[in-house]
């Protein structure tokens, strides 16, 4: 969930992966991981992926537990 919503935002913004990578101080490959839901960025690397993309960190934490609530009331 997480994943998906973070790949649909930088999509939207235009800014690749790799660029992404280098503002947060990671590698290319661990900002795809965290897009397709393999692993989940520290808090730390989930601030600068906001920095990054100029968002708020609270519009992402709101819109992540949005999904999850919803997600865990539909089963």
């Amino acid at each position: 969930m997480l994943g998906s919503y973070m790949r649909r935002k930088r999509a939207t913004t235009g800014i690749n992966a790799s660029d992404v990578a280098k503002v947060v101080g990671v590698s290319r490959q661990s900002v795809s991981q965290w897009e397709m839901g393999t692993t989940t960025p520290s808090p730390n690397h989930l601030a600068d992926w906001c920095h990054a993309l100029q968002l708020h960190d609270h519009e992402v934490v709101t819109a992540y537990e949005l999904r999850r609530t919803m997600t865990e009331g539909a089963t």
